[in-house]
């Protein structure tokens, strides 16, 4: 497992724990969201994800990118970081997509990854977060600590951006995807980061993570 990495995976479990004292929205048609993950091979972990997501009953929601082709995102557990080919990935399948403001877009990870709730619920929570785009949080800012002092404070959580998990609208998380070229074996979570502390593209897209509500 990538340090990085490491406290994320709780990601769906302290979304769905996180208490909304707003009134829920009405659930949104299914067929409008979709899920991407990254998947070269088909091992226990990604299974494990599998079977979740069949528990909860939106198999048919799920896009699955890079199966069965060479991982291009360099060698993670010697240096542990990487996985910019995750982002390149995802910016190509959004393209058809880059101008719909109402589609939701779920990543995650898959490897190390489960779902702990059905996506209806998942789905209102996001809505009444009254964010764009929403990554998951974790406690260490990686892979630059010196970019920690960047970070808004938080009275409470976690609280550094995370890329293992995020939910947004298509037309956003395309926006984000697009803000600058990234190689497959640069690291995703700087790229995003990068991406979050730029105080315009945050406020433009409204992007929030978890703990910073």
């Amino acid at each position: 497992m990538r340090a990085k990495n490491v406290g994320c995976y709780l990601f769906w479990s302290l979304f769905l724990a996180y208490h909304v004292v707003s009134e829920t929205p009405p659930s949104i048609d299914k067929d409008d969201v979709l899920i991407f993950t990254v998947a070269t091979k088909e091992t226990d972990g990604y299974k494990r994800y599998l079977r979740s997501i069949d528990v909860y009953g939106f198999r048919d929601n799920l896009r699955v990118l890079g199966m069965g082709t060479p991982w291009l995102g360099g060698d993670h557990v010697k240096t542990s970081i990487g996985g910019g080919y995750k982002v390149n990935l995802l910016k190509k399948a959004l393209e058809e997509y880059q101008n719909d403001d109402d589609r939701i877009i779920i990543f995650t990870d898959s490897y190390d990854v489960i779902f702990l709730s059905d996506l209806t619920e998942i789905i209102d929570k996001f809505k009444n977060m009254n964010a764009r785009v929403l990554f998951s949080a974790e406690g260490a800012c990686w892979p630059d600590r010196s970019l920690a002092s960047k970070y808004p404070s938080v009275t409470r959580g976690k609280r550094f951006l995370n890329s293992g998990g995020f939910i947004g609208y298509a037309s956003d998380i395309y926006a984000i995807l697009t803000y600058a070229p990234i190689k497959n074996k640069d690291d995703d979570q700087l790229f995003y980061t990068l991406a979050y502390l730029d105080e315009k593209l945050r406020e433009h897209h409204k992007i929030k993570w978890i703990t910073n509500l």
